[in-house]
Order: structure tokens, then C-alpha cells, then sequence
């Protein structure tokens, strides 16, 4: 037998025959494309060499295309914006994909998301399954596509078959007879004709996002129309289908289906990513999986503001508590992949710094780091002291409510304590500090000389970001611990639990 990758004059010999046996069964690994042939040798010891026969991969080859199967699709990302009837037969496509997914064995739970639920079989189990569900995928929306929705770079040559070839090293030695030539073609010419590098970078420097800003209303309607049949089909898809439809999505909001100030599709982008986390999602595939849903996410919380909660909030949250147990196996080449062309949409949003902090701040789930990008966004000098406290400087005649606010923009958190801080630079200025711990919440304002402590018990659904919205405490019940220039057991306590030796705020370096 000679290996696939060996050289076709290397052989070796696998097993013998014995005199007058007929038949043997011999096992032996090979790679499909191996060689395999017999050799008799006469009583003089001459040996005569038989046929070359190849050895096939027999699921590949007992597997053929039925007479009503039309060749695969070759549609490449692009083109499902450059044609709007394109893009609604892969509608239709993905349509009947759906109802050849395997049913859930005996056993299995089904799995529900916002757009419906569905049962399907877990893809994991057998390498075979998997790769013959690809088969599948890449049958009905093309290999193209299927590569576009698992985050793997398209050949820069479209006449190029996809195929899975054993690379060989002594390949170059050998050239295909069919490949034609003109009379003026040298080797120079053919090679560079041939160079995946320079094919590659003239590709990447061609490569524009579809624009979809210059199309007429009824174009860019049907394309918004189409984004939401996408979404409302992906939760009974597939994992490379559910993967698919978030990156047209994004594809399509950055091409500019909407108009500038609509944020329609920012729902629609928040159900695509939750339908991506499903009780079938193989092992292998989390990396692209996870990258593809931090990108999303990005995006998402590009729109949505932390301090206050508004439906563009509310997409993020229920999209980030939909998949943040698939966070952790990001991976930077994906991200990589599935932001390109963004940028020109989203700017630095997309950013690969700025999708990986998104999803360490989703996965350490930090209320007080969110609490410094919230009130940062109000513009509030503020930091971090420790694990527990926060520290907001500046110029206010009323630290309590700005020290209100710090607490209200981390009042997830099971103790939270923030300083607001007005002092001059001799030390002598105004100064709060609230500590939050439910449902206590305990004051200490220092506007006079001596400071004043307060203990109010919020209860119901108020809390202490409700309490700042209003700007004040009077909606809060005071709970009375006698004189309230001296410290009373609690507020000693909850000091003692944030590691502070007293409610005076640090002197910070600008």
C-alpha cells in the first residue's frame, strides 16, 4: 500500500498471502486517495504487480445526489443584497431546511426561545452526524454561505470547488493535463496567476459591505420585512442556520436597511442571539458560536444605555442572559472574521478590543464595574476603590444625591458603598457617602463641619436608583437611631463589611 501522503513510488508491503489461499481479509488504516495493489511473486522470485486500486471513504462514496437534487448553491453574502427576489428564495430555502431537521430522539428535552420552541437532536454525539448535517446545511444554502455563518474566510476564487483535499507535500511535483494555456503564458505568469497571497490581498482590497442606502424605499422595506421573517425562523433552525441569520442581520442593518435614526431592528438583532443558545449547539463550534454572539452584543450595547432602562437596555440584558454561558470560548481570529466591513456601520464599536471587554463584562456579571461605565456615560468622574466602593468627584452643592446615584447605578449588588466628593484641594469641601446593603441604605452627608448619619429601609420596588430618579429621600421610611451626628451599630457594621475604618473619603491622586 502507499499512504495518500507518501509519494506514489513509496509502498509497503501490508500483509501476506498465503500458497493456495484464495482469499484474505486484511485491516490496515488509510486515508481515502491511498494506493493499494497486489503483488504476486513466481518460484523464481520475479515480481509481477497488479492494478492500483484507491481506497474510497465508503460514507462518501455509497452517498449520491438523487435525480430531483439541483446542484448546490454557489449565492455568496453579497449577492443576497444585490438581488432582493435572491434573497427571498434563500428564504425559502431555509424554509425547507427546517423541516429536514432530525427529531429528538426518546430522552432528549425540547428547548424553547422568545419565537417559539423546537425539538431537535443534539449534534455533538457522533462526528459522522455533525459532518453529515453540514452536508446537508451546504447543500441547500451553499457552501459559501455555510462557511460565511461559521466565521470561515471564502475562497477568493468562486470557480474553485469546496473540497476537503489531503494536502500532500509532494503535490507540486505533479500538474493537471485539462489545464488549458494560451501560447503567450509563462511560469511566472501562471504562478502568479495561482498565488493564493496576491489573489487574498486583491480580494480584501475590493471587499465593500453591501450598500443598500442608495436602493429606493420598496428595496430597503423588503430587505426589513425579510430580516424579520429571518429571525422569526430561527429559533426551529439548525446551529450554522441560527448563526447565518444574526450575521445577515448585522449584515444588513450595517448595509443601511433602516434608516439612520430607527433602531426597529435592534429587537430583531436581540431575538437572533438568544435563538444561537439551544440544547444542540456541538462542543466544537462554541468558539465561533460565542464570537458571533459577542460581536452581536456589541452592537447591541452600542444603542443601549446603562443608567437608565430603555427597550434598547432591555434587548441587551435578555440577549446577554440568553448567551453568556457561551462567552467564555471567544475567541479573537472569530471576532476577527465576523467584524469585518462592520466598522464602516457601527465604528469602533466593533472594534475587537471593544467586542472582548463586552463580553468580560457579560461574563464577570460586575455591578459596580457597569456602575463606572453607567455613570460615565453621564458624565461623572468616578472610580473604583477595592471590590465595594466607589468614588465620584467633582463640583456639586448636594454630594448625598450624586452618592445616591453611584449606589442606584449598582444597586444589583449584594453591599455597595460610593463617596461623592466635592473637596477643594485643602480637603475642607462638602462630602457624602452612601452604603447600600437591601434593604438598608445608609447615609452620611458631610455638607457641615460635623456629619450627619442617616439609616433609611427601602422596601417593595423602590430602590435606591428609584430614589435618585427622584431626586430626593422623602419617599424612603427613616429609621430613627437617636442623635444623627454620631454612628449608630449598623452604619459600624456595614463599614467594617466594605473594609473602611471611617466614612471620610480618600485624598486620590488627579
Amino acid at each position: 500500500m502507499s499512504q495518500a501522503a507518501a509519494p506514489p513510488e513509496a509502498w509497503e508491503r501490508i500483509a501476506d498471502i498465503p500458497p493456495e489461499q484464495a482469499t484474505l481479509t486484511v485491516t490496515a488504516p488509510a486515508d481515502a486517495g491511498s494506493r493499494v495493489r497486489l503483488v504476486v511473486v513466481d518460484s523464481d522470485g520475479v515480481p509481477s504487480f497488479g492494478k492500483i486500486v484507491f481506497v474510497v471513504d465508503p460514507d462518501r462514496a455509497l452517498r449520491r445526489m438523487a435525480p430531483t437534487q439541483s446542484q448546490a448553491p454557489t449565492t455568496r453574502p453579497p449577492d443576497l443584497f444585490a438581488d432582493p427576489r435572491l434573497a427571498e428564495r434563500f428564504l425559502g430555502d431555509l424554509e425547507t431546511l427546517r423541516t429536514g431537521l432530525t427529531p429528538t430522539p426518546a430522552g432528549v428535552s425540547a428547548s424553547s426561545s422568545a419565537g417559539g420552541a423546537v425539538t431537535t437532536a443534539p449534534l455533538d454525539g457522533d462526528e459522522d452526524d455533525w459532518e453529515r448535517y453540514l452536508d446537508e446545511c451546504a447543500g441547500r444554502v451553499g457552501h459559501p454561505l455555510t462557511r460565511f455563518a461559521l466565521g470561515l474566510p471564502l475562497p477568493t476564487d468562486i470557480s474553485t470547488p469546496f473540497q476537503d483535499l489531503l494536502p500532500v507535500s509532494w503535490d507540486e511535483r505533479f500538474i493537471d493535463d485539462i489545464e488549458a494555456a494560451l501560447d503567450d503564458d509563462n511560469a511566472e505568469a501562471v504562478a502568479a496567476e495561482h498565488d493564493p497571497e496576491a489573489a487574498g490581498a486583491e480580494a480584501s482590497g475590493t471587499a465593500t459591505l453591501p450598500d443598500l442606502r442608495q436602493a429606493d424605499q420598496e428595496v430597503r422595506r423588503r430587505y426589513r420585512r425579510w430580516v424579520e421573517r429571518l429571525v422569526a425562523l430561527a429559533p426551529h433552525l439548525g446551529p450554522p442556520e441560527r448563526m447565518l441569520v444574526v450575521r445577515l442581520t448585522l449584515w444588513t442593518v450595517a448595509a443601511g436597511a433602516w434608516p439612520p435614526a430607527h433602531t426597529d431592528w435592534l429587537p430583531l438583532l436581540s431575538r437572533a442571539v438568544r435563538a444561537l443558545n439551544r440544547n444542540d449547539l456541538p462542543e466544537r463550534i462554541e468558539p465561533q458560536v460565542g464570537s458571533l454572539a459577542a460581536v452581536a452584543l456589541a452592537v447591541l450595547r452600542s444603542h443601549a444605555p446603562r443608567y437608565e432602562i430603555t427597550p434598547e437596555t432591555i434587548a441587551f440584558n435578555e440577549a446577554s442572559q440568553a448567551v453568556d454561558r457561551l462567552l467564555p470560548a471567544v475567541d479573537s481570529a472569530y471576532v476577527t472574521e465576523y467584524t469585518t466591513l462592520l466598522d464602516t456601520a457601527f465604528g469602533p464599536a466593533v472594534g475587537p478590543a471593544a467586542v472582548l471587554d463586552v463580553a468580560s463584562d457579560v461574563v464577570q456579571n460586575d455591578p459596580l464595574a457597569d456602575a463606572v461605565w453607567s455613570l460615565a456615560e453621564k458624565g461623572r468622574d468616578v472610580h473604583r476603590h477595592g471590590r465595594l466602593v466607589l468614588h465620584v468627584t467633582g463640583r456639586f452643592s448636594n454630594p448625598a444625591l450624586v452618592a445616591l446615584e453611584a449606589v442606584g447605578a449598582a444597586e444589583d449588588a449584594s453591599l455597595v458603598g460610593a463617596w461623592a466628593d466635592s473637596a477643594s484641594d485643602s480637603g475642607g469641601g462638602a462630602w457624602a457617602l452612601v452604603v447600600w446593603r437591601r434593604p438598608d441604605l445608609i447615609v452620611v452627608d458631610a455638607r457641615r463641619p460635623i456629619p450627619l448619619w442617616r439609616h433609611y429601609r427601602l422596601t417593595g420596588l423602590v430602590g435606591p436608583r428609584a430614589l435618585a430618579a427622584q431626586r430626593g429621600f422623602e419617599s424612603a421610611a427613616s429609621v430613627p437611631h437617636g442623635p444623627r451626628n454620631q454612628p449608630f451599630e449598623l452604619a459600624h457594621q456595614v463599614l467594617s463589611d466594605l473594609g473602611l475604618v471611617g466614612p471620610r473619603p480618600p485624598q486620590c491622586e488627579p
